[in-house]
């Protein structure tokens, strides 16, 4: 998955009532869906990752091997992670 992850992909937003969001991509749509998915992932509520408000940091959980599949939510992360650098894109 890792080679296929490097290539192209389409970005479509899809509003609270079901109808695709109007836009062009200019590369922004690839780079608000990047630091959505990072936003969302370091949320409390998901247990990820704690935030280290001090430094303004995150670091994983101890407790996220309790979260069902953690594996493969990290390498995931981790894969989005690798495309936000792979493009340039600021989290």
């Amino acid at each position: 998955m890792g080679e296929q992850f490097s290539e192209n992909y389409r970005i479509q937003f899809i509003d609270e009532n079901g109808y695709e969001e109007e836009g062009a991509d200019g590369g922004g749509l690839m780079k608000e869906f990047i630091q959505e998915i990072i936003k969302t992932s370091m949320k409390d509520a998901y247990g990820f990752f704690l935030e280290n408000s001090h430094y303004w940091t995150y670091y994983p959980n101890p407790k996220s091997e309790e979260i069902v599949d953690f594996d493969s939510h990290f390498r995931f992360i981790g894969m989005i992670v690798g495309k936000a650098l792979q493009k340039g894109i600021l989290l």
